[in-house]
């Protein structure tokens, strides 16, 4: 019973984001995914902690928000 109730909750979270997979990035995604070098080497995650979000795309800004961009680097990674 757990196990069914499990698999119909994983198979509503994929439905409810399925229609989001073919669409484009928006105006800031180049920057903190597509240019991003940072979160694309796992072993430059640490400096997350210490830059800017975005600095691994040679941008300057003031967003500190290290759990995204690692959130993005696991995605990435994926």
């Amino acid at each position: 019973m757990n196990r069914v109730f499990i698999a119909l909750l994983l198979l509503a979270a994929m439905l409810s984001y399925a229609n989001s997979l073919h669409n484009q990035f928006i105006w800031d995604d180049e920057d903190w995914i597509l240019k991003n070098s940072t979160i694309k080497d796992w072993l430059r995650w640490p400096s997350l902690f210490t830059q800017n979000s975005i600095q691994g795309a040679r941008k300057g800004s003031n967003f500190y928000r290290p759990l995204q961009a690692i959130s993005h680097g696991i995605d990435y990674l994926f």
